[in-house]
């Protein structure tokens, strides 16, 4: 039987952490235009980490799919919502849209270039100011005083840790390679690390790098960056990153 009502499907590239980063303010602008209508299609491993980076949009529905493979996707396009017109779809699946900006990700970008804002006419800046992510504290207490009772709360978060020089990792009592404790499922929970922590180590190629220039860029977030000493190290000419805060110390120093 399928759904009759005019509902927005809403569907993006779920393969990384940064996937989820990047298209957050864009799925969070749609909901603010549709919201009980839209549904968002997500695979069951991703289920926990976007209920939960999302649960404050109390009416998004959210359809739960084995994987975002093509077949699946068919099965639910031909079936329960095969009446639905209101495509949303981004990337390597606008090709199942039904408007203008079907097939724009093959026809005119390609991974490497892909901006989904700046492909499917969004103000750039909603990546930004409409990103916001959940976390409880009481999840990952365990975690906060084990590190208290060790190291009395000193410690120091490193991305991509094995790119920064070792100068950088004697002066913590413990470096938290954030890479190495957290994966897609859970990553989020690492925003309560980054609360308690005074120093962040960060390169410019990394998926928690962009987490830390999204919160900060939001302007949503200050509170986590209050007296806090922000590392960037970077390769190229200048750090990949934009409009970067003063006291932040950027360093052409990465270790191959």
């Amino acid at each position: 039987m399928s759904i009759m009502v005019n509902i927005c499907l809403v569907l993006h590239p779920l393969n990384t952490i940064k996937d989820v980063i990047e298209h957050t303010g864009l799925v969070r602008n749609i909901y603010a235009e549709h919201g009980k209508q839209t549904y968002y299609i997500i695979p069951v491993h991703l289920e926990p980490l976007l209920k939960k980076h999302l649960n404050d949009l109390t009416d998004m529905h959210f359809e739960i799919v084995p994987e975002l493979s093509k077949n699946a996707l068919l099965r639910l396009l031909m079936g329960k919502y095969k009446n639905v017109k209101k495509r949303m779809f981004y990337g390597e699946y606008d090709n199942l849209r039904l408007d203008n900006y079907k097939n724009i990700f093959k026809t005119k970008y390609n991974s490497i270039d892909y901006n989904p804002y700046t492909m499917y006419d969004y103000d750039e800046s909603i990546r930004f100011t409409s990103f916001k992510t959940n976390c409880y504290e009481n999840h990952d207490k365990h975690m906060i005083n084990l590190i208290k009772s060790v190291a009395n709360m000193d410690y120091r978060i490193f991305s991509n840790g094995d790119m920064i020089p070792l100068q950088y990792k004697k002066n913590s009592t413990i470096a938290i390679h954030i890479n190495k404790m957290f994966n897609i499922t859970n990553f989020f929970d690492c925003i309560i690390l980054i609360e308690k922590t005074k120093h962040l180590h960060l390169t410019d190629t990394d998926e928690f790098s962009v987490f830390i220039y999204t919160l900060w860029k939001s302007g949503n977030y200050e509170y986590l960056f209050n007296k806090k000493h922000v590392f960037l190290f970077y390769k190229g000419e200048s750090p990949i990153f934009t409009d970067l805060p003063a006291s932040w110390k950027l360093i052409k120093n990465i270790t191959e």
